[in-house]
């Protein structure tokens, strides 16, 4: 940081749990002992770079559940971080254990996770979050995207190889014959080493073009955290959904 003074750097570290419970559900000894280490390790750099900022995340799973509030609270008491994200599990998930957990325990966690990061907000701050909070239940209970989603326009994934994915979610739809255009296959706009990491290449391709249309024309919804935040900020509409929420809050 000292050779880019301006840049802002978060770091996140998840926490699933906390001592043992987080070293289960990570499945490996040691990681909570070494998660609050890291904590710390960074807290101090904090008094040397003003940009560099901490930050938590958790995501919600079968085996986490019944201690999901314990674990705000001790976020919420002893972690001095600028946000703290709340996740649903998705994806291939190979066990039970980590599977999410329903869309109403959700909803229920995600709902009082805003109450407590209401207190250290302003009213302004709270109006954004507590829509953008909303945006992400509307999403979940009409399974459609409440802010239209402009992942692989906006918003790309590039993996270990160098392939390039609108988002984290299609492929792993595609693979489980879940969507309805077989001849997008996995949903990748191809590999970047193959056309010299010329990206605007792969997104104006006529398979570029068909993935976006794909996307627009709402084929497809989620819940990635990712594309959600993205799409809300870049979506006029939900400005003015911001403004009537903070009009309509207590004084």
């Amino acid at each position: 940081m000292s050779t880019c003074p301006d840049i802002h750097l978060s770091i996140n570290m998840s926490l699933d749990g906390i001592g043992k419970k987080h070293d289960k559900i990570r499945g490996l000894e040691g990681s909570f002992d070494r998660l609050i280490e890291t904590y710390k390790l960074v807290q101090n750099l904090k008094k040397k770079y003003s940009g560099l900022h901490s930050a938590t995340a958790s995501v919600l799973t079968v085996s986490n559940q019944d201690d999901i509030l314990e674990l705000l609270d001790f976020i919420d008491q002893h972690m001095d971080i600028t946000t703290h994200g709340l996740m649903l599990a998705r994806g291939d998930i190979p066990t039970e254990e980590g599977s999410g957990a329903t869309d109403e325990r959700f909803i229920k966690v995600l709902r009082r996770h805003r109450e407590m990061a209401r207190r250290k907000g302003g009213m302004l701050n709270n109006a954004i979050a507590d829509t953008y909070t909303q945006a992400r239940i509307d999403t979940l209970t009409t399974k459609r995207m409440k802010d239209p989603c402009l992942a692989g326009k906006k918003l790309i994934i590039i993996d270990e190889r160098a392939n390039v994915h609108p988002c984290e979610i299609l492929q792993v739809l595609a693979e489980e014959g879940k969507t309805d255009a077989p001849e997008l296959d996995n949903f990748s706009f191809g590999n970047l080493k193959e056309v010299d990491y010329d990206l605007k290449q792969l997104l104006s391709s006529p398979r570029g073009k068909a993935i976006q249309k794909f996307i627009k024309d709402e084929r497809c919804w989620c819940t990635f955290e990712c594309a959600q935040i993205n799409n809300f900020v870049l979506n006029p509409e939900a400005y003015m959904r911001t403004i009537r929420t903070l009009v309509s809050a207590p004084q």
